[in-house]
């Protein structure tokens, strides 16, 4: 019969572990309880946030975050429901989205290139009166601009065309506080780029549940009083957060075989989660 002291020993270790394990879980839950708090806060922040041209062609805007990207965008716009139905036709999942509204800044105006031409009659059609003619044409750069009017009667005709094409490039970030920021770049200084809508789901990145569990294995060579031993340990576990924990069995093998029974925690407290 094992004496108090050695019982006393027995329940010392077993509350130790219990204890490490109530540790290990609550820092986590309460890490979890932080990180979606922080999300909240940064969607709150980022609903109210508008877009900001941080320099010239260069605009940002904070990303909101959500299982859901879907659900963010404008369910009453016809190339948003096509998108969903491509993506669920695809079976695939939407990582982020984001909606742009380009628009100019101001008018492209300014004096044209004119000539001015007479245009005689029609010699089958003598009454008609001579007409004069004025061509005109700019170049804005991004927008072409030519056409021509006519007098007695009045008439008029005119072109709009593109001059160089618009270059939009978008980007999202993360920073250091693991908020999420949009970025959006115009080629062209007078086209205006607002972000009305963006979102990203960053849980989709993240690893399953199944994909947490691990197995362990120990292995270690030394001496004691009973000479050269050896001791093994396997077990399983599961990460939560910066933690990995589970049951673990450790074999000490020398003259006897012993066994031990316990929990292996792990703490990775530099870990990015």
């Amino acid at each position: 019969m094992p004496d108090i002291k050695t019982q006393l020993e027995h329940y010392l270790i077993i509350g130790l572990m219990g204890l490490m394990v109530v540790m290990g879980l609550g820092a986590a839950w309460y890490k979890h309880s932080y990180d979606k708090r922080i999300t909240q806060l940064q969607n709150e922040m980022a609903e109210k946030d508008t877009t900001i041209e941080v320099q010239k062609g260069l605009y940002t805007k904070l990303t909101v975050q959500s299982e859901n990207v879907k659900g963010v965008l404008d369910q009453k716009d016809v190339q948003v429901k096509e998108l969903e139905n491509q993506i669920n036709k695809q079976k695939q999942q939407l990582l982020d989205a984001t909606t742009l509204v380009a628009s100019w800044k101001k008018a492209y105006e300014g004096v044209a290139n004119a000539t001015e031409t007479t245009v005689p009659p029609d010699p089958k059609k003598p009454l008609e009166a001579t007409r004069e003619k004025v061509d005109f044409h700019q170049d804005f750069g991004y927008v072409k601009v030519d056409g021509w009017t006519l007098t007695k009667p009045p008439q008029a005709w005119v072109r709009v065309s593109q001059g160089r094409p618009l270059k939009l490039t978008l980007a999202l970030s993360q920073d250091s506080a693991r908020a999420w920021h949009t970025y959006a770049t115009s080629s062209e200084e007078n086209i205006g780029v607002d972000i009305q809508v963006t979102a990203v789901n960053p849980y989709i990145l993240q690893p399953k549940w199944y994909e947490k569990i691990g197995i362990a294995i120990d292995l270690g060579m030394g001496t004691n009083r009973g000479g050269l031993g050896a001791l093994a340990g396997l077990g399983l576990n599961y990460q939560i957060k910066q933690f990995t924990i589970g049951p673990h069995v450790w074999l000490g093998i020398n003259d006897t075989v012993d066994k031990y029974y316990g929990i292996a925690f792990e703490w990775r407290p530099f870990q990015r989660n």
